[in-house]
């Protein structure tokens, strides 16, 4: 477990060790919702938003990991009234960061329909549904 935690940034372990000790503190820990500050989705877009803007290099595998991750928490946000913050600008990040670098940077257009993805998927949580809910060719009945 401790290797998990290296990669991690020393501010992004501070907000970590904070948001433990609040909820240890209310009795909360086992209560905390799939709409609270999320570790993992904040690593996974330093991995690639983050990496895309900084260096412009253009990991696809991370994008792809992230989009992955963000259709799993569209699963457990499903029935929330309120989505988090993080995940809206994660959403509206990833997809931003590819068009715009996707203007000079040759292997950021072959991402451009992973952006499209990050807006579908959007859309879908807005909507107060999760991924797996929209099957392609499928059509839906209101």
């Amino acid at each position: 477990m401790a290797r998990r935690y290296a990669d991690l940034s020393e501010p992004t372990v501070r907000l970590m060790r904070c948001r433990i000790l609040i909820a240890l503190s209310q009795g909360s820990w086992n209560r905390m919702a799939a709409s609270d500050f999320d570790v993992e989705l904040d690593e996974l877009k330093r991995k690639s938003v983050e990496r895309l803007y900084a260096a412009e290099v253009f990991d696809a595998p991370a994008f792809e990991a992230l989009l992955r991750y963000l259709r799993n928490k569209s699963v457990q946000i499903k029935e929330e009234h309120v989505v988090s913050k993080q995940v809206l600008q994660c959403l509206l990040l990833a997809k931003r960061s590819i068009e715009s670098r996707s203007e000079y940077l040759p292997e950021v257009r072959a991402g451009l329909p992973i952006a499209n993805e990050f807006s579908y998927l959007l859309a879908i949580i807005a909507d107060g549904e999760a991924y797996e809910d929209r099957e392609p060719g499928v059509p839906r009945i209101i």
